[in-house]
C-alpha cells in the first residue's frame, strides 16, 4: 500500500352539561389526556395524562367558561394542544415521542426529533474514552446524530455537552474510538452514506475541528476504526479492518502503510483496536482483536530506527462464554520505564473483562478480572497518568457506563445520556 495524503389523533371532545364539573380523567396508555372544554364548566381543566405509548392528546377534561382550555397533557409520548370556542387552547403536551416533530425542542425533556418522530434520547454504536493525562473525556454519538462529551475534572463529572461541529455523516452504528495527550484528543467515526469511509477530528476540551475524511473514500467494515495518539504532538496512529487489518502511522499529512501482520494464523472477526507505547529505542504499535478461533489475539510490532518486525503473537481466550462485540487496549505512555498494557473485553453475557501486564515483552497477562456487567456494545479504555483505568460501554438503554479502578478494586458509574 503506497502512502497516501490526507409521520395526530383529533382532539377528544367531551360533551359534559353546563351545570355539571368535569373532573379530570386518566385515558388508557396510549393517550395523554384531551383538550379542555371550555363553555360547558365553570374551571380550568387540569392537566390530563397517560402513559404514551402513540400520539397523545393534551389537556385536561375541564375548562374555563371564559377564560383558558385544558392544561398541557403529559406522557411518555407527546400530542397536540387542547382547545374550545371562547378561551384560549389548552398548552401542548409534553413528553417525547409518537407524534410529528421538527426539532427536539418541540419534544420534551429526554428526547429527541428524529425523522420527524419523537425518541427517547440514547446512545448508539459503541462510545469512546480518553485522557489528555489528568482528566477523563467520555464521547458518544447521540440518537440525535450529535456527538456528545461528558468529562470528568478535578474529581467531579461535567454535564453532557454537545460537540459544535458537523456530525451528519457518522453512521448511527458507528463505533467511536479517541485517544489523548497533553496536547490534543484525536477522535475517529466511519459514515454511513457511502458506508465505512474514516472520518477524523482533533481538539481539546469541547472545542473541536469539523471532520475530515482521512484516506479518501477507502472504505472500511466492520463500521469503526480505531486511533492512538503519540504521547506528544499530534501525529498517530491509525487502524480499520477490510479484508484485514490495515494499519498506518500519521504524521502530519502522510499516512505510511505498517507492514502485514505476519505470524496470524486465524483471521479476525471483530473491530480491531490499536494502541502504541514507546519504549526506547522501540516503538512498539500494537493491535488486538477477537479471531475466528474464539480467542483474543495481541499482536505487536516493533520499529528501531528503520527496521521494523511483529513479535509473536499472544492469544487469550474467553473468561466466561464467548467473547463480544470488540477489545481495546490501552497502555501507559507517559510513565518512563513503566510499560503497563490493559486489555478489555466483553462476554457475551454482558461482563467486562480486564487483564494486564507490567510488561509485554517477558511477564504473561494476568488472570482475567471481572470489572463490571450490563455491555451491549463494544469496550474502550483509557490508562491515566496515576495508573488507574477507565473503561466505557454502553448498557441495553443507550447509557453511557464508566468503569473507573485498578486490579482488584473497581468503581461503576452510568452516565446516563444526553
Amino acid at each position: 500500500m503506497q502512502a497516501v495524503t490526507r409521520r395526530r389523533l383529533l382532539p377528544l371532545v367531551l360533551s359534559v352539561a353546563t351545570t355539571s364539573l368535569a373532573c379530570p380523567t386518566r385515558p388508557g396508555p396510549g393517550y395523554a389526556g384531551s383538550g379542555g372544554d371550555g363553555e360547558t364548566t365553570s374551571f380550568d381543566g387540569s392537566a390530563g395524562t397517560g402513559a404514551g405509548g402513540m400520539a397523545g392528546i393534551t389537556g385536561g377534561l375541564g375548562g374555563g367558561l371564559s377564560a383558558t382550555g385544558g392544561g398541557a397533557g403529559t406522557g411518555s409520548l407527546g400530542g397536540s394542544a387542547g382547545s374550545h370556542p371562547t378561551g384560549t387552547a389548552g398548552g401542548p403536551g409534553s413528553g417525547g415521542g409518537g407524534g410529528a416533530c421538527s426539532s427536539s425542542t418541540s419534544c420534551g425533556q429526554g428526547f429527541s426529533c428524529v425523522n420527524a418522530g419523537c425518541v427517547a434520547n440514547r446512545f448508539t454504536g459503541s462510545p469512546c474514552v480518553a485522557t489528555d493525562t489528568y482528566s477523563e473525556f467520555v464521547f458518544g454519538h447521540g440518537v440525535d446524530g450529535a456527538v456528545h462529551q461528558r468529562a470528568y475534572l478535578s474529581g467531579s463529572w461535567q454535564p453532557w455537552t454537545s460537540l459544535n461541529i458537523d456530525t451528519a455523516a457518522i453512521d448511527p452504528n458507528s463505533s467511536l474510538d479517541c485517544s489523548g495527550n497533553g496536547n490534543i484528543i484525536q477522535l475517529v467515526a466511519v459514515t454511513s452514506n457511502p458506508a465505512g469511509e474514516i472520518l477524523q477530528t482533533s481538539g481539546s476540551g469541547d472545542q473541536f475541528s469539523e471532520f475530515t475524511h482521512v484516506l479518501g473514500t477507502e472504505a472500511f467494515s466492520p463500521l469503526a476504526a480505531s486511533i492512538a495518539a503519540w504521547p506528544s504532538g499530534d501525529d498517530y496512529m491509525l487502524g480499520a479492518f477490510d479484508t484485514g487489518p490495515v494499519l498506518w502511522t500519521v504524521e502530519g499529512q502522510t499516512f505510511t502503510p505498517v507492514g502485514q501482520i505476519s505470524g496470524q494464523v486465524n483471521s479476525f472477526n471483530s473491530a480491531i483496536h490499536v494502541g502504541i507505547q514507546l519504549q526506547n529505542p522501540a516503538q512498539i504499535r500494537l493491535v488486538v482483536g477477537y479471531e475466528t478461533s474464539g480467542q483474543l489475539g495481541i499482536y505487536a510490532n516493533a520499529l528501531v530506527g528503520q527496521q521494523q518486525h511483529w513479535e509473536a503473537p499472544i492469544y487469550l481466550s474467553p473468561p466466561a462464554g464467548t467473547f463480544a462485540y470488540a477489545p481495546a487496549i490501552c497502555v501507559n505512555e507517559w510513565a518512563s520505564a513503566n510499560y503497563t498494557i490493559h486489555v478489555v473485553a466483553s462476554t457475551s453475557n454482558g461482563q467486562i473483562w480486564d487483564t494486564y501486564t507490567p510488561q509485554l515483552e517477558s511477564t504473561p497477562f494476568s488472570g482475567w478480572e471481572e470489572v463490571g456487567s450490563g455491555a451491549a456494545s463494544a469496550v474502550d479504555c483509557t490508562l491515566m497518568s496515576d495508573g488507574t483505568v477507565r473503561i466505557v460501554a454502553l448498557d441495553s438503554q443507550g447509557h453511557v457506563l464508566d468503569l473507573s479502578g485498578s486490579p482488584g478494586s473497581w468503581t461503576k458509574t452510568d452516565l446516563g445520556v444526553f
